[in-house]
């Protein structure tokens, strides 16, 4: 396989550049999802009318007590993710991804990160694939790349279904709280003490932000902004239009608490239903590589006919090729966005 990769180079160097291109991209600017949801939330706050009101009030509101303790303490840091903010393209929506994570780095770090593993990533291909020097640069770029974005959208999808699952409960409280006559930021700081995991979390940058005099409907914004998650817009829109004018709190919270937990419910049903066709996809996605691999062990001549002659060539291009287009389609058909 790697004599194969040898004399062919362009054939790998022309993937590593796609798989480069495309996860910077992804990581810039957001998956076409991501960018919808993003328009979505912006009307959202544009509907309720929140925010800030000034460029001052805008670099506050986004911070909590403990962010403004550290940007004191870490002015260096800061200062190189101000340099790299000039040059990255949207800097500021790296940066979210990172705190989605819940990831407590500067961007300068992450990339860091990503430049140590390129690096080690292009000596382990050098010394133990033997790949030639350009062929294991552009691979190891490649892997710097890709490994620390997908860690980070994994973390930061996990930590967001955490959330939604938490935030029915969250909700409860509030209307509990608010029936027993205590104000809105006294039932999210209690929201912040007795829950647990990204919820508190949140919850308690909320309510530090509300201490320090930051606006309850300002600073619920700017969670929303910083999570991307259209429910939880519906419970911040919902207590900004209810504070600003007047209604029965407790009722229109219970109704959205009944309304979350009956699209968790339909969304468990989904995953039920489609759970054969995931299976299925993931049998018939393994398969050949398994087979490969038995393959190779037992008969390697018969096997290496694919890798060393042209027209193998051209079955591994068809046959991979293929295999992609069905991923896609399958994914497509069991994936629902409602």
């Amino acid at each position: 396989m790697s004599d194969f990769l040898i004399s062919n180079p362009l054939v790998p160097i022309m993937v590593c550049v796609i798989a480069i291109v495309t996860t910077v991209f992804l990581m810039a600017y957001g998956s076409p999802k991501e960018r919808r949801l993003r328009r979505r939330l912006e009307e959202i706050m544009v509907t309720a009318g929140h925010g800030p009101k000034s460029k001052k009030d805008e670099m506050v509101a986004g911070k909590s007590v403990p962010e403004l303790r550290n940007r004191r303490r870490g002015g260096a840091t800061a200062a190189g993710d101000n340099r790299l903010g000039r040059i990255l393209p949207n800097f500021g929506l790296l940066k979210l991804k990172i705190e989605r994570a819940g990831f407590n780095v500067s961007v300068t770090t992450m990339l860091l990160v990503a430049l140590g593993i390129a690096i080690f990533s292009m000596i382990m291909l050098m010394i133990f694939v033997d790949l030639p020097f350009e062929l294991a640069l552009m691979s190891g770029l490649a892997i710097g790349v890709a490994v620390p974005s997908v860690v980070v959208s994994s973390r930061g999808k996990a930590r967001a279904k955490v959330f939604l699952k938490d935030l029915p409960d969250a909700i409860d409280l509030i209307v509990r709280s608010v029936k027993s006559g205590l104000p809105v930021s006294e039932a999210i700081h209690a929201i912040a003490r007795d829950l647990t995991g990204p919820a508190a979390a949140e919850f308690t940058r909320v309510s530090d932000q509300i201490q320090i005099g930051i606006p309850m409907n300002q600073a619920l914004m700017k969670s929303v902004q910083r999570l991307g998650l259209t429910d939880y817009g519906f419970l911040a829109v919902s207590l900004s239009i209810t504070q600003e004018t007047g209604g029965n709190l407790s009722e229109t919270l219970s109704n959205l608490s009944r309304l979350l937990r009956s699209r968790q419910q339909m969304h468990l049903k989904i995953r039920a239903l489609s759970s054969e066709a995931r299976a299925s996809a993931l049998i018939i996605g393994v398969l050949p590589f398994v087979v490969t691999g038995a393959l190779l062990i037992i008969n390697p001549d018969y096997i290496g006919t694919l890798f060393n002659d042209e027209a193998g060539h051209k079955v591994l291009y068809f046959s991979g090729t293929s295999m992609a287009l069905g991923f896609a389609v399958m994914a497509k058909m069991v994936r629902f966005d409602f």
